[in-house]
């Protein structure tokens, strides 16, 4: 199911520059970031986080199998 969630999250943001996300995970944790690639055949997901204290950037690669809900946050790019 989270591999179907992620492919209609990247068919939806296609002709888009800005792909911010909102992705949760089975374990709870909750990752805020700019959507990157999917790699859905390999079951990758790449995001791009910001640490809102230090202002810092990082990747993270997520499970696709651990992904519990994705929902996009085009309105917090404008």
């Amino acid at each position: 199911m989270s591999a179907r969630l992620v492919k209609k999250v990247l068919a939806l943001s296609k002709d888009r520059h800005h792909k911010p996300v909102v992705i949760g995970m089975r374990s709870g944790r909750t990752y805020v970031g700019e959507l990157i690639s999917a790699d859905i055949g390999n079951g990758i997901v790449e995001i791009q986080v910001k640490d809102s204290v230090s202002n810092k950037s990082w990747t993270a690669l997520l499970d696709i199998d651990l992904i519990e809900a994705v929902e996009p946050r085009w309105d917090i790019a404008a």
